[in-house]
């Protein structure tokens, strides 16, 4: 099982616009682990991909946004890839998943 951390800004988008925008990233994060290593694909058991559940739950309203980040960043430690979604760049909390992942050895992808 290869587990998959998807990295995707959020700034100013409803909560539909994210969950599509994670599907996409779902989908494309799949392909490419797949392309990647085809030997692993021949319908054996135990061969997928799983997404990391990145949901943060439980926290108030008013949140500093570093909190978040701070448990995102706990989250990708148990990931195998971190995916980077269509405008990773322009968003700061996923610029600082990129640099920790980059740092820290973690196999990167992109959208």
């Amino acid at each position: 099982m290869i587990k998959v951390f998807i990295s995707q800004p959020m700034n100013g988008m409803t909560d539909p616009q994210i969950e599509r925008e994670r599907e996409l990233a779902i989908a494309d994060a799949t392909q490419q682990i797949k392309s990647c290593y085809p030997e692993d694909w021949d319908g054996k058991d135990g061969n997928e991909v799983e997404i990391v559940d990145t949901q943060i739950k439980g926290l108030i309203p008013g949140t500093h946004p570093l909190v978040y980040l701070g448990k995102s960043i706990e989250m990708m430690a148990n990931a195998d890839v971190v995916y980077f979604a269509k405008g990773w760049e322009k968003a700061r909390g996923c610029c600082i998943e990129h640099e920790c992942a980059k740092k820290y050895g973690k196999h990167v992808m992109y959208y």
